[in-house]
């Protein structure tokens, strides 16, 4: 037990409907919302509940952190031991997450939602709406633009990395659409 850290997740959740079709997409909260679950009691004696979204590629740069080790050249993720450790969550905000059918940010209560497969942009606020069901892109534009402007950064470094990465393994790149 002292030396072992147990860790259990999901890697995505499914849509049942909630969003007006069964979806198999990492978009809506139905599908990022899934247990981590961080077990190693030399360190974490006591359960706890962190409040703050984390994203399971932070999941590597958090078991090489705990095992002292330096992080991978090029890994995406952060460390959550800090969060596990009960200290200041600030810069721990924002999430990102993307697949085939566009990109999502959450950053505190807000979410935008860029589904560029069917053209259309999302903005909930996760407090008052945590189903996601009161799009609210049209009374809040500012907010909207800001988040956008921040997702869209995000994409298009994405895009710059996979580029990289694919060119330096010889691959080419292969756009995929999305599965109907």
């Amino acid at each position: 037990e002292d030396d072992t850290v147990v860790v259990v997740l999901a890697d995505h959740g499914e849509g049942f409907r909630e969003h007006g079709k069964f979806l198999h997409s990492q978009l809506y909260q139905e599908q990022l919302h899934v247990p981590l679950i961080v077990g190693y009691p030399p360190l974490f004696p006591a359960a706890q509940r962190i409040d703050v979204p984390v994203q399971t590629l932070d999941l590597m740069p958090t078991l090489l952190d705990l095992l002292g080790l330096p992080a991978a050249p090029g890994a995406q993720g952060r460390s959550l031991l800090p969060l596990l450790r009960g200290e200041a969550t600030e810069g721990q905000e924002a999430v990102f997450s993307s697949d085939w059918w566009g990109h999502a940010l959450r950053e505190g209560d807000w979410k935008l939602i860029d589904d560029r497969w069917r053209k259309k942009r999302e903005l909930y606020d996760l407090r008052a709406d945590p189903f996601e069901q009161r799009n609210r892109l049209q009374d809040q534009p500012e907010r909207a633009a800001e988040l956008q402007a921040r997702l869209d950064a995000w994409a298009d470094a994405n895009q710059r990395r996979h580029e990289l990465e694919a060119h330096a393994s010889g691959e080419a790149l292969q756009p995929r659409a999305p599965d109907a």
